[in-house]
Formats: C-alpha cells, sequence, structure tokens
C-alpha cells in the first residue's frame, strides 16, 4: 500500500516535544517495519519538513536519517516531483493576466 503523509505527521515522528510523537511513532513502525507499505512524500512536504524546527532538532535529524535508510533500502520510499504542478500553476496564473 502506498501512504501519503504530510509534514504534520513527519514533525510528530522526528519531534520529541510534539504532543503526537508517540502516536506516530507507533504509526511508523507498524505500517514501515512489515516491509510492505511504501511511503509517498511529495517534495514540498519533505522541504517543509527538514527546513521546519526539525532541522534543529539533532535526534529527529539522525532518527530522520535511519529512516530514510531504512526505507530506501527496502524500496519504500517514493518522493513526488512538483514540477509539474508548479509550473501547471504559474501558467495559470500568467494566463489569468
Amino acid at each position: 500500500m502506498n501512504i501519503c503523509t504530510d509534514a504534520g505527521f513527519l514533525i510528530g515522528l522526528y519531534d520529541n516535544s510534539d504532543e503526537h510523537h508517540t502516536a506516530a511513532t507507533q504509526y511508523f513502525s507498524n505500517l514501515f517495519r512489515s516491509g510492505s507499505n511504501r511511503l509517498v512524500i511529495p517534495w514540498p512536504i519533505l522541504y517543509e519538513t527538514v527546513s521546519s524546527r526539525t532541522a534543529r532538532w539533532k535526534s529527529g535529524l539522525l532518527l530522520f536519517q535511519r529512516h530514510w535508510h531504512y526505507l530506501l533500502l527496502h524500496q519504500q520510499l517514493e518522493l513526488v516531483s512538483d514540477v509539474p504542478f508548479r509550473e501547471a500553476l504559474i501558467e495559470e496564473c500568467l494566463h489569468e493576466l
């Protein structure tokens, strides 16, 4: 199963002080340790996660790195490019003018 996430889940997963950290950790373990699911992350979500306060948490970044390598190794990570959507949005906006 492909599971698309948002930055809220990822921030909760990597920020020990986040109120959803425990639940996010349990979901991640249940969904991705079996090897049957794939984490789908659009690039803007990934950017928001690592450019947010996550980048200030060394322990969170280390966990992010471990998860990243694990998911890549098991072919459970898919990054979705937003380039086609950005280009279409720009075209629409300019066309409106």
